[in-house]
């Protein structure tokens, strides 16, 4: 039996929570002593009105009190709130701690180096950083492991390939159980497959029953199966009797696709199999042995599982949403928001004082800072910035200048739910590849009482899409609308100040050579992100409660279509700008292979003329009398 009997977790979310629940069994049967799961969830209700005037002194608090923690807690868990920026807090957290295992995410890294630190200090004898899948330098992860040599603290890594209860779904377009599935090359090339409960089986087993040297510095690869794409398919279709339509994409599209959008998710990993590494290395040095009687499920029998029990991935379409209740077909209750009604602006109409922002990375810091210097002007009282980490000098700079922080887990209803007691108006910004969170957040705005919630809109218009990869925004308005929750909708067209300047969207005049969808005449509606965030908080702060409810706002700095820009550009610089254009059915072919192209998505959005905020005269600069915005070739030309 292991030397280790106490361990922590961080990041019960993903892969975590498997983890957890095995070890949690292990201590149950007594080959464990204690399991730790770390949250990044503000503290609960009882504690609110000690955080708003930031006058707790424990350095953290046993929290995680929704459901997920409950759960963990009954079982024996102990769960702790920690800040990754106070080390002392981590440290008091790790002590007697023999292994912690991280599981945080890909996205953000930054906590487990600080984990790592605050390890050392406490003693901690074993770290497995966050890895779970294949053997590579993905995200910085090879700067991890060089950071705990550094450290001189013992690490344990576990490569697992891909996980096929999450990566067989609608939204990875892998999905044969909805019959069609695109993969790389000619889907012949070998990848590890292992399901995350068998994951968790096996690093709970390891860490409990190998002895401390064996594990110290040790690299442990496992599969549950090794198998291709295609040989899945045909298993599938030998079972069930269904047919998968497959869609091959060669090599060359997938390269060129993650050079000219190096974002798009699905290209790199379609192109990382394809490549041949989606393996945990040779077969020969797969570790699987380690645990003699792991027997771990092979992919066709998870695929199997999941048809009875549903996917394992939440995805909405117009006719279907899949679940964990299985494959529900319903009847769209959308209905798009009524039309704009003129504002009558009257500041004091507005009973709109408090306001929450979540997402404060690109557009949100804007919007954030125009609240803030409203605040200073006397027409709001609180501003509230929520982050899932206070990591960065800028959260100092907005507690200066008057902002309340609250770092939240959107895993955890409470924590949402204590953040915004008390906030009249939530804007969110997150990221479309996060629209989760923002779920979560509408749930939670709810149960606290939100009056108006703002949601991550901020283009051009989707209550009227059917189709595509922004079809989740207009889902989120249905959700908001299920909820009972009144909501305002921001359109701003293309952003002027990251459009013509990110390599990604092919439009940079700088460059001298630019990509343009169609023949480039179509108008087009653009706005920069200061101008969009000061016009948000004008109307936020001057109208009236009704007057916002239900109402889209449609917002545009400039009209112009991409030739008149460059044009503009040529005369203005004297730089004459190389374009090359790309028809519509070039693009169309591009999103056929890569939904997720947001490169030919932008492009064919413009080409077929959908790139404004809708009809000139639904515009809605006018109820902001002094904006004035911004024209694109102030923004582009020095």
């Amino acid at each position: 039996m292991s030397t280790f009997t106490t361990f922590a977790i961080a990041g019960a979310g993903n892969i975590g929570i498997f983890i957890a629940e095995e070890l949690l069994k292990l201590k149950a049967a007594g080959k464990a002593k204690r399991v730790v799961v770390f949250t990044r969830s503000v503290c609960p209700r009882e504690y609110i009105r000690c955080l708003r005037s930031r006058s707790y002194s424990s350095a953290f608090l046993q929290s995680g009190d929704d459901d997920k923690f409950k759960q963990l807690k009954s079982k024996g868990a102990e769960v702790f709130t920690v800040d990754y920026e106070k080390k002392d807090s981590l440290t008091a957290a790790l002590t007697g701690i023999d292994v912690v295992l991280s599981t945080v995410s890909f996205l953000d890294l930054a906590p487990q180096s600080a984990l790592a630190i605050a390890a050392k200090e406490a003693g901690v004898k074993l770290f497995a950083p966050s890895e779970y899948g294949a053997d590579n330098d993905f995200a910085g992860k090879d700067k991890a492991r060089d950071q705990l040599k550094t450290l001189n603290l013992p690490y344990a890594l576990f490569f697992t390939g891909t996980f096929p209860d999450t990566a067989f779904s609608a939204w990875t377009r892998v999905d044969p159980v909805g019959g069609k599935a695109t993969v790389g090359e000619d889907g012949s090339q070998l990848v590890s497959f292992t399901a995350r409960p068998d994951v968790a089986r096996y690093v709970a087993y390891v860490l409990t029953e190998k002895p401390a040297k064996e594990l110290e510095w040790k690299t442990f690869r496992m599969e549950g199966e090794r198998v291709s794409f295609n040989s899945v398919f045909e298993q599938y279709t030998k079972k069930t009797g269904k047919k998968v339509d497959v869609t091959y994409r060669s090599t060359a599209d997938l390269e060129d696709a993650v050079k000219k959008n190096p974002g798009d998710i699905m290209s790199t990993l379609l192109l990382s199999w394809a490549q041949g590494k989606g393996i945990v290395r040779k077969a020969d040095e797969v570790t699987n042995g380690e645990f003699p009687e792991w027997n771990p499920k092979t992919v066709i029998e998870v695929l199997l599982q999941n048809i009875v029990r549903g996917t394992t991935v939440l995805i909405w379409s117009s006719k279907y949403r899949y679940e964990w209740n299985g494959l529900v077909k319903i009847r769209s209750s959308h209905r798009p928001p009524s039309t704009y009604q003129a504002l009558t602006s009257d500041p004091k109409m507005s009973i709109f004082t408090t306001f929450a922002v979540a997402g404060v990375g690109g557009l949100g810091i804007y919007i954030a800072e125009e609240l803030l210097k409203l605040k200073a002007a006397g027409k709001a009282k609180h501003v509230v910035l929520l982050t899932r980490s206070t990591a960065g000098s800028q959260w100092q700079r907005f507690k200066n200048e008057g902002a309340e922080i609250f770092s939240v887990d959107y895993e955890s209803n409470t924590s949402l739910v204590a953040a915004l007691a008390g906030v009249d108006v939530v804007v969110s910004a997150i990221t479309l590849m996060a629209l989760d969170a923002q779920s979560a957040l509408a749930i939670a705005a709810k149960e606290a009482g939100v009056s108006l919630f703002v949601p991550s809109e901020f283009g051009t218009q989707t209550h009227n899409l059917e189709d595509g990869p922004m079809l989740p925004k207009r889902e989120a308005q249905e959700e908001l609308q299920r909820l009972g929750l009144p909501y305002a909708l921001f359109y701003a067209g293309s952003f002027t100040d990251t459009n013509f300047s990110e390599s990604w969207t092919g439009l940079d005049p700088r460059s001298a050579h630019v990509l343009v969808g169609g023949d480039g005449d179509a108008p087009i509606s653009w706005t920069s992100r200061q101008d969009i965030a000061r016009y948000l908080a004008h109307v936020l702060t001057t109208a009236a409660p009704d007057q916002l409810k239900g109402k889209i706002f449609r917002i545009e700095g400039e009209r112009a279509s991409l030739n008149e820009i460059y044009k503009q550009y040529a005369a203005k610089t004297g730089k004459k700008v190389d374009i090359t254009y790309r028809s519509i059915d070039d693009l169309r072919t591009a999103l056929e292979n890569s939904p997720w192209d947001f490169t030919s998505l932008m492009s064919l959005t413009f080409a077929e003329g959908r790139g404004t905020v809708g009809d000139v005269g639904d515009v809605t600069n006018g109820e902001y009398p002094k904006w004035n915005p911004k024209k694109v070739a102030e923004v582009i030309t020095p």
